[in-house]
């Protein structure tokens, strides 16, 4: 299954890849970023545009630093 994840901090757009026990298997972004809050602005030294994929279990561990956006099939 994949969702959609915003970041709490940023607003970043995250996609990520669950399984079928909603661990992280894989995942990708920001593929979507606010113009409004730069990476910068918060305080974070990466400010490339780039798509980027974080260790899964970085994306496990920072869980509470999402909020789901949206399922797969609700976009």
């Amino acid at each position: 299954m994949r969702q959609f994840w915003q970041s709490a901090k940023t607003g970043e757009i995250w996609v990520i890849e669950l399984d079928e026990q909603g661990h992280v298997i894989g995942n990708t972004g920001p593929v979507y970023s606010d113009p409004y809050m730069r990476s910068e602005e918060m305080g974070e030294e990466n400010t490339e545009d780039t798509l980027a994929v974080r260790d899964n279990e970085w994306v496990e561990e920072h869980r509470g630093e999402f909020i789901v956006f949206a399922n797969e099939d609700e976009i």
